[in-house]
């Protein structure tokens, strides 16, 4: 049985609340439900709940120095807190979602829908801070990180592990569903969650964004790089969207800098060993060429790295 499917003898307990760092910015999250504080032990800064430090350790919680080499001295940025109404409010998002692909409405426990109000809630803040989430599967290859962008189903994990079995331990998977993107004064960085997938393939590290791949399938393997205005509407369609006008607002503005900041390119593929090797060449500026050529847009300077 899938352990997200509702469990009847659930029970809510206390709050309980615990500082958790995401793209190197500490968070603090008070939460009905234990299945947060356990999905998220290795984001936790310090104590979380009633986990002492030393069991915190243990289980790999952030470190007291961020990446970005600041303190955590200062304490959280913010803070967020569920109530039930959240859950009630995921639970009405997901039947809604069901009816709309057409398959039975699923049933999920409490505590995994809390999940999923926790991370829109954190979402919701974190754009203020340069932060998006971006559906994606994402790799760390050489270290730079890549995204595999498209509609469920098409294949995005696939790629990702395709990508593992023929680079072998030049590769790892940082994310396989919905990982954040941090933009600094040098880029866009790419950053763990546990917010993972099927697969719950994830780890809290982060790399350089080095670019991402649109995927389609199709009978042969090809890439072409995409210019800024034809990537711009596939990103978009992966990028999580707040509710109020100010965040959707600064989601656009993040997106826009994205696609003219970052290599994108359009990758139609049958989801064999040689798709990884066109994407793999394209994307890291690998000089064998295969499938169509990966040249710039025209027009646009090429900062392949």
């Amino acid at each position: 049985m899938d352990r997200n499917i509702a469990d009847t003898d659930l029970k809510r307990e206390r709050p309980a609340g615990g500082t958790y760092r995401f793209a190197d910015i500490d968070v603090y999250i008070e939460h009905l439900f234990p299945d947060f504080a356990k999905m998220a032990a290795a984001y936790a800064v310090g104590t979380a709940g009633a986990a002492g430090s030393a069991e915190t350790a243990a289980r790999g919680a952030a470190p007291d120095c961020r990446r970005d080499g600041s303190s955590a001295a200062a304490g959280p940025a913010f803070s967020i807190a569920t109530c039930p109404a959240d859950v009630d409010d995921e639970r009405r998002r997901s039947a809604e979602q069901d009816e709309r692909d057409g398959i039975p409405v699923r049933a999920f426990s409490d505590g995994y829908l809390e999940t999923l109000a926790i991370y829109r809630k954190l979402c919701d803040r974190l754009i203020e801070r340069g932060v998006l989430l971006f559906h994606s599967s994402a790799v760390e290859a050489d270290g730079k990180a890549y995204l595999f962008t498209a509609p469920s189903g098409t294949g995005k994990s696939t790629h990702a592990r395709l990508w593992k079995e023929v680079y072998g331990a030049r590769v790892r998977i940082i994310n396989d569903d919905k990982p954040l993107l941090r933009f600094g004064d040098k880029g866009a960085a790419v950053y763990g969650t546990p917010w993972d997938g099927k697969h719950r393939l994830s780890e809290n590290v982060s790399a350089p964004l080095g670019g991402i791949c649109v995927l389609e399938r199709g009978e042969q393997n090809a890439i072409k790089r995409l210019a800024p205005a034809e990537a711009l509407p596939h990103l978009l369609r992966q990028i999580y969207r707040p509710e109020n006008a100010e965040g959707a607002a600064r989601m656009t503005e993040l997106a826009i800098r994205l696609a003219a900041e970052t290599p994108c390119f359009a990758l139609t593929c049958n989801m064999d060993a040689e798709a990884a090797r066109v994407a793999f060449e394209a994307l890291t500026g690998g000089r064998q060429a295969y499938g169509k050529a990966a040249a710039p847009a025209a027009g646009e300077p090429d900062n392949q790295r």
